[in-house]
């Protein structure tokens, strides 16, 4: 359980700055109402996904039995790697083309 408390601090930690910056990049304003708003959603969704979490780990260990339950944790676990591995090529992609646009613009001005 430690180990396991060590590890999400690596993604928990980092992700509202991050949350903070992707709103402010797609015009939400960078002030106290706005940091107000995206740390309740934050904090909403995490305290949901702690309870979903248990509730549903619990339910499937008790219909399908624990090896089950733990596959499809891990099916789930696995999945979720795999959209924020998709997610981060995309938007890598995709500043990179801005920026390249960007550049292009500059370089018309000029």
């Amino acid at each position: 359980m430690a180990f396991s408390g060590f590890v999400a601090s690596f993604y928990y930690v980092p992700l509202l700055p991050e949350i903070m910056i992707a709103a402010r990049e797609n015009g939400m304003p960078d002030n106290d109402e706005t940091n107000a708003e995206l740390s309740s959603l934050y904090t909403s969704l995490y305290y949901l996904g702690a309870f979903i979490g248990p509730s549903l780990g619990g339910a499937f260990d008790e219909h399908f039995g624990f090896q089950w339950a733990m596959t499809i944790a891990g099916l789930i676990s696995f999945a979720q790697a795999l959209v924020v591995l998709i997610f981060t090529l995309v938007e890598k992609v995709s500043r990179g083309k801005c920026s390249n646009q960007t550049e292009e613009k500059l370089s018309l001005l000029n």
